[in-house]
């Protein structure tokens, strides 16, 4: 149900997002897309503050920004992405709460995303209009400061347009014409008057987003004169390096966010706008990473450079089984042996699962996940092993990272699937009886594909309709343990 009876009212309870439209053939190339988007997103910031934090020589104040950048940036995805590769597998629905804190969530994060980068501006303009007085400038309590200060500044911006959000009455359509929540598509649906509120929150967005932008405009409007000013020319070039990267991704946030609000409503661009909505929702965090790692000759440098006594690791060796020469060809064939029948027979699983109806319930549904899952899982650990069984026992920083994230992503992956597997089996020798069992794989068959996106999302607010779910699986006679569990799973106390 998606309303319910309010007196004559019908009061909104749930949203519909329609994302890209009704085009199924695209919904798997975008899924692969934007699937492969997040993980490049977290993995890179993620990457970046640990070489942020753990090389002393990135404790600067630009390199602290960047850190502050990157954990911002890692919740900004996770705030949009997720939801969105669920809506491509036709989980379209949200719930009003949910809608409501991903609205809050998005904003504040993009608000301090403003305000941050108008900060970062400034300390390029410090460190190339004012470089004696820098270091007094921007030490490290001041950092602290202004890194504070972007976060509770748009805190209290979005706290002030949440409230205003609050006072409208939603009782009409409950289709979102947007891949997330944001803020013209929910003024549309509203059954009341939202002139009023429409001016407030221009007022106070205008508050949180307009000063930074004017801060960063004119910051990078200094810089380029005291450039431009300099007599040399690799004098220009070194000058301009050390922002050109801050610069790339100013224009790409600050370009998209300005086409997508400050241009008329019309509805001929809501295409438009959503595909712009694209870049500074996914493709900026995206970026970030992959501009300052590449542009910047201090990240870029700082798994191979050898400063002073220390030497900054770029590559692991990997002992495997010790320095066994006799059992190297033994092992290499045995491992050899076990991935091939491991992928070889994963694989077959996964074909009969997709090709034969017969097999499309719950049980083998999730068993087709499972082998997908072991199909990474073994490619994830057993090619390198052979390798280093070859004598190449060598892996790079960046590899070794990789590796460990992926294996314990699909680790934990298979832990919480595994519980579902097995909680699906108890529902089916529990509820024995053949009515029983038909009400179960009814119930099931639904929410199949809620609970692998959960394993694989890991616990977060999916279910939306957790309180129906409980409902229904309080018809089969689940014990009473079972509702802290599908709490728990939705993230709720």
């Amino acid at each position: 149900m998606a309303n319910t009876e309010s007196g004559n009212q019908t009061v909104v309870t749930e949203f519909i997002l329609l994302g890209f439209g009704n085009l199924p053939e695209l919904h798997v190339p975008l899924f692969l897309l934007f699937l492969l988007i997040y993980i490049v997103t977290m993995a890179g910031n993620v990457l970046i503050i640990m070489l942020v934090v753990a090389d002393h020589h990135l404790h600067t104040p630009m390199y602290f920004f960047l850190g502050n950048l990157s954990c911002l940036e890692t919740c900004y995805s996770s705030t949009i992405l997720p939801k969105m590769l669920s809506d491509l597998l036709n989980n379209k629905t949200i719930s009003f709460f949910g809608c409501f804190l991903k609205f809050y969530t998005f904003g504040y994060l993009a608000c301090t995303e403003c305000v941050l980068l108008s900060v970062m501006s400034y300390d390029r303009y410090l460190a190339i209009c004012d470089p004696l007085h820098y270091a007094a400038a921007m030490n490290s309590r001041i950092c602290a400061r202004l890194a504070s200060s972007s976060w509770i500044t748009s805190f209290l911006v979005l706290s002030i347009i949440a409230s205003l959000m609050s006072t409208l009455t939603f009782c009409g359509p409950n289709e979102v014409d947007h891949f997330f929540c944001d803020l013209t598509p929910l003024l549309q649906l509203s059954c009341t008057d939202t002139h009023m509120v429409r001016l407030a929150i221009f007022a106070f967005s205008s508050l949180g987003s307009l000063p930074p932008f004017l801060l960063t405009v004119a910051s990078y409007a200094c810089i380029i004169a005291a450039i431009l000013r300099i007599p040399s020319t690799t004098g220009r070039q070194k000058a301009f390096s050390t922002c050109s990267s801050h610069l790339i991704v100013v224009t790409v946030f600050f370009g998209t966010i300005i086409a997508v609000y400050l241009t008329p409503t019309v509805d001929t661009w809501r295409v438009l706008n959503k595909v712009l909505s694209v870049f500074y929702t996914a493709l900026t965090p995206m970026i970030n990473p992959l501009i300052y790692s590449l542009r910047n000759r201090e990240v870029h440098h700082v798994a191979n450079i050898e400063r002073g006594n220390q030497t900054i690791i770029t590559e692991f060796i990997l002992l495997g089984f010790g320095n066994l020469p006799l059992l190297r060809i033994l092992l290499f064939l045995l491992f050899l042996l076990i991935y091939i029948v491991t992928m070889a027979g994963n694989l077959l699983i996964i074909v009969l699962v997709v090709a034969d109806h017969h097999l499309h319930t719950p049980m083998y549904f999730f068993l087709g996940n499972l082998s997908c899952l072991e199909t990474c899982y073994s490619s994830t650990i057993l090619p390198k092993m052979l390798s280093g069984l070859l004598n190449n026992k060598t892996i790079s920083f960046f590899g070794c990272f990789l590796q460990f994230y992926t294996f314990g992503y699909l680790a934990c992956t298979e832990c919480v699937l595994l519980s579902v597997m097995s909680y699906d089996r108890y529902l089916a020798i529990y509820h024995s009886n053949e009515e029983n069992v038909g009400m179960m794989i009814h119930l099931l068959s639904g929410e199949s594909l809620d609970w692998v996106v959960l394993c694989w999302r890991g616990p977060s607010p999916l279910l939306d309709n957790v309180d129906e779910f409980i409902q229904a699986r309080s018809a089969v006679s689940d014990p009473i343990w079972t509702r802290p569990l599908w709490l728990a799973l939705k993230g709720q106390k």
